[in-house]
């Protein structure tokens, strides 16, 4: 449990997809800075070749009979936290009060400087997501362009995706995000795979988004210590 940067402290963020995007092997993982959630692979799939142009609205559709469509992204800017944080895996009992019968698996945010807690970082399943307990938010990606809105049990959701350019063999790489707020806490998700995959891949970051919709608002009280 180490005080750190933000942006130093929360990695293995998607790091298969850029991989594939750039067609190489992975090399040994090393200490070095990455930005939460898509800051550090966005900013690869953008410089070897993000690939919208003109492409449609996606969609899913979701328990309810909503449609949750999916608006292409247009860009990525993103920004470092200085933000110092301490960090630490949370135990099964932690993430369970945190987020009941979802199973999810990752680690709780600090601030460095009261210990007040600040949020999560982890998955669903293959989904990643963010949770940022305050208006603090632990993502520095910020989204521009055209996105589509939905709700789902009267919470209002933002989507969007972006696929890269296809590789030697034909193949693209897809993201799916959504985010949503509940009374003050943001949610943010993600889902990758093989354009191939696309339908999937929805599929599962509906499921994931449905799952803490339903969960609601987290309490305080469930807020783990330091």
């Amino acid at each position: 449990m180490n005080t750190q940067l933000l942006s130093h402290a929360l990695n293995d963020l998607g790091e298969k997809y850029v991989a594939e995007a750039l067609e190489y092997a992975p090399p040994v993982r090393q200490k070095r800075p990455l930005f939460i959630a898509l800051a550090a692979c966005l900013s690869l799939f953008i410089a070897f070749g993000l690939w919208q142009f003109r492409s449609p609205l996606e969609t899913v559709t979701l328990s309810g009979g909503e449609t949750l469509r999916f608006a292409p992204l247009s860009s990525v800017p993103t920004n470092s936290l200085d933000l110092f944080v301490d960090t630490r895996a949370l135990t099964a009992y932690e993430r369970e009060a945190l987020f009941p019968g979802l199973s999810a698996e990752g680690f709780g945010v600090w601030s460095g400087e009261d210990r007040s807690f600040l949020g999560f970082e982890g998955h669903l399943g293959r989904v990643r997501f963010i949770f940022s307990a305050t208006e603090t938010l632990l993502q520095d990606t910020i989204i521009e362009g055209t996105e589509a809105t939905a709700s789902q049990d009267g919470v209002g959701i933002t989507a969007g995706y972006f696929r890269t350019r296809p590789n030697s063999q034909g193949k693209r790489t897809v993201i799916y995000y959504a985010t949503f707020t509940l009374n003050g806490q943001t949610f943010y998700l993600e889902n990758a795979g093989e354009e191939a995959d696309k339908d999937s891949v929805k599929s599962e970051l509906a499921q994931a988004l449905e799952g803490l919709i339903e969960n609601g608002a987290l309490p305080e009280a469930a807020f783990p210590s330091l």
